[in-house]
């Protein structure tokens, strides 16, 4: 992992709940799949080529470093990943907090300089067309949008 190094001046939070796109009574089963999957597709994302990015954050309280596999989109100035477990993910919360964290995507590794939740609404104009079509039948609801530099 790279050294997470970057301070996150300020985080942001526009939607005061967390809004799972997935029904409630998947979210746990779902969860315990990713803890089975998660290790085996670190070993890919965030690699040229692959269209899982990795988001690697210190945890709040522990300060252990931590790797999660998202899907992201990149934008003008950052990437946009989906939420579909909602705001309140570990991964989500310390990334939002944390004055340390990093995306890598397509080999790449970005220090994040902020961090804020959005919703649908504010998220959709990040999107091209077509995704924004892919976001809208998914019904996601909830994004984190990560501000970069290069």
């Amino acid at each position: 992992m790279s050294q997470l190094t970057t301070p996150i001046p300020q985080a942001v939070m526009h939607i005061e709940q967390s809004d799972p796109s997935l029904p409630r009574w998947l979210i746990k089963p779902m969860v315990a799949f990713a803890r089975v999957a998660n290790p085996w597709l670190l070993r890919v994302a965030g690699h040229s080529g692959v269209p899982i990015a990795a988001v690697h954050h210190l945890g709040r309280r522990s300060g252990r470093r931590y790797a999660n596999p998202v899907t992201a989109f990149p934008t003008s100035n950052g990437f946009v990943i989906s939420l579909p477990y909602g705001s309140e993910t570990d991964w989500c919360r310390n990334v939002l907090v944390s004055e340390r964290a990093s995306i890598r995507w397509q080999g790449v590794e970005y220090p994040v300089v902020r961090a804020e939740v959005l919703g649908r609404t504010e998220a959709l104009p990040l999107f091209s067309p077509r995704l924004r079509a892919v976001v809208r039948l998914a019904k996601l609801r909830q994004f984190l949008r990560v501000h970069t530099r290069s």
